[in-house]
């Protein structure tokens, strides 16, 4: 939905969805207004853009919504007498089919926004999005990877960010003495009294001291399956290391004006894994990618072109992201220069082209 709508048409489809299908549930039967019905259709928006396109979620219950619609509301003159009638004739139907024994007919689909509408907070559970495959294995971040990890997470959540916050503004507090020495990490950190002018004396809720107990333990997979497609690590495919093992994803940067610009960078697969924030809380698949430099447009192919690059930005701060931010499908590389027709000396002998498999029709 992203790729297919701009702010302003999500910002009108906010509006008016919820206007209309107020109506329309104002004048249903009040059988039909479902809590399913009526969560799909207020946050419509918010549960497509959350759930995936739609070869990866469906929309059963509104597609039922209104095929009972169309069935029931066949007369003209007085609809509702039309949609109450026969609505009663076919509660007599399906009273004997509900009784009948059913083991020879197929089950119906499940629906994905009943089930994404049935959680009550969905941060804290599982990842609703990708799904991991195949065995995993128990590992452990080291310190440095541990705090780009946990800097993701604050990134995505306001009370991990808050936390943050506070601690980032406590650490910038040297003139109280040799105390900002006894600790080392914000899991042992608590707010004291002293630092009032600091603005984090307050004592910290239930969530942030739930927050503090995030752990550096790990499960990796080399396979997770993301929004109906397969991502792969590079180390897990044998023969093609430059086809399902690369991903891509959209960053802004400040224009010289100030304004907003979006970006698009590639980056190697080299781990994945589902790191849970702390015990009983919210599990996300997270990717650690080797970013690629941007080498600008191919004049032939029009394609973006990419080379290796360990000093890359990215590959010194910003190694992991969450998986369900990245582009939906994994992206491919094409050496350059496939047939060694290039001088030895020539830079252009390792660069890629970058096959993004229609990204911006999604």
């Amino acid at each position: 939905m992203y790729k297919v709508s701009t702010p302003g048409d999500r910002a009108h489809l906010v509006i008016w969805i919820p206007v209309i299908m107020t109506k329309l549930e104002l004048l249903m039967p009040i059988d039909w207004n479902t809590t399913v019905v009526h969560i799909f259709t207020h946050h419509t928006v918010d549960i497509i853009m959350a759930l995936g396109p739609f070869n990866a979620a469906n929309i059963l219950d509104i597609e039922r919504f209104h095929t009972w619609f169309k069935i029931l509301a066949r007369g003209r003159e007085n609809v509702m007498a039309s949609m109450k009638n026969n609505y009663q004739l076919l509660a007599v139907a399906l009273a004997g089919r509900m009784n009948e024994d059913m083991d020879w007919s197929n089950l119906p689909a499940k629906s994905t926004p009943a089930g994404y509408a049935g959680r009550l907070d969905s941060e804290d559970k599982n990842d609703r999005m990708c799904q991991p495959y195949g065995l995993s294995t128990k590992n452990t971040l080291l310190p440095d990877e541990l705090k780009q990890v946990q800097t993701l997470w604050a990134d995505s959540n306001p009370v991990y960010f808050n936390l943050h916050k506070r601690y980032n503004s406590w650490l910038r507090t040297k003139r109280y003495g040799p105390m900002h020495k006894c600790f080392q990490t914000i899991a042992e950190w608590t707010p004291s009294s002293r630092l009032t002018n600091a603005g984090c004396c307050e004592p910290l809720s239930n969530s942030e001291k739930a927050w503090q107990q995030m752990s550096n333990e790990i499960s990796e997979y080399n396979k997770v399956q993301f929004a109906g497609n397969f991502f792969k690590t590079q180390k897990s495919e044998k023969y093609l290391k430059t086809d399902d093992s690369n991903f891509g994803a959209d960053y802004s940067l400040r224009g010289p004006r100030g304004q907003t610009e979006v970006h698009k960078a590639y980056a190697a697969n080299k781990r994945m894994f589902v790191h849970t924030a702390y015990p009983g809380g919210p599990s996300r698949v997270i990717v650690e990618g080797e970013w690629y430099r941007d080498m600008g447009k191919c004049p032939v192919a029009k394609t973006t072109l990419v080379k290796r690059d360990k000093n890359h930005h990215f590959n010194l701060s910003a190694r992991f992201m969450f998986l369900e931010d990245c582009f939906r499908r994994p992206v491919a590389l094409w050496p350059f220069d496939p047939l060694d027709r290039l001088e030895s000396e020539d830079p252009q002998r390792t660069w890629f082209h970058v096959i993004d498999r229609n990204q911006d029709e999604l």
